[in-house]
């Protein structure tokens, strides 16, 4: 669920940096929760990255016409009034994130979504700073799913 917020609040975000006159758009994460589904390779759970891949497909409908239920309903699909009226972004890039000035450079341009993968060994932690883990590595490296 929380990439479905995450994806949303970065597009709101996105658009109130580019018009900061206006208000700061409620944009509906449950239509992501809802409709942004694995079988239509667009998106799926847990994926940042698809979701703003399916705004951008298909636009996004505010908060108050797609209320949150904080749980997976079955999609509402838009009317074609809705369509026309989806909030739609022109592209998404993905930022290395070994590379601290290629992130510098994007935030100057848009808000960054990102997510964090809880391992084992960063529930474990009781102090100090968290360097990884060789389960950290795996999943980055595709060996391994993170849940």
């Amino acid at each position: 669920m929380c990439w479905a917020i995450v994806a949303a609040e970065a597009v709101a975000a996105g658009l109130k940096a580019k018009n900061p006159d206006k208000d700061l758009l409620e944009l509906s994460a449950q239509e992501l929760l809802d409709c942004c589904k694995e079988e239509e390779r667009k998106c799926y759970t847990y994926s940042i990255k698809k979701a703003l891949e399916w705004i951008k497909s298909y636009g996004i409908r505010k908060e108050e016409e797609y209320p949150f239920k904080a749980r997976k309903c079955p999609c509402r699909h838009k009317t074609e009034e809705q369509k026309t009226l989806a909030v739609k972004i022109a592209d998404v890039k993905k930022v290395d994130h070994d590379n601290e000035n290629e992130l510098l450079m994007r935030v100057k341009e848009q808000p960054i979504a990102c997510g964090l993968i809880v391992t084992n060994a960063f529930r474990e932690l009781k102090g100090g700073i968290y360097e990884g883990s060789e389960e950290l590595d795996l999943i980055l490296q595709g060996k391994k799913k993170a849940y």
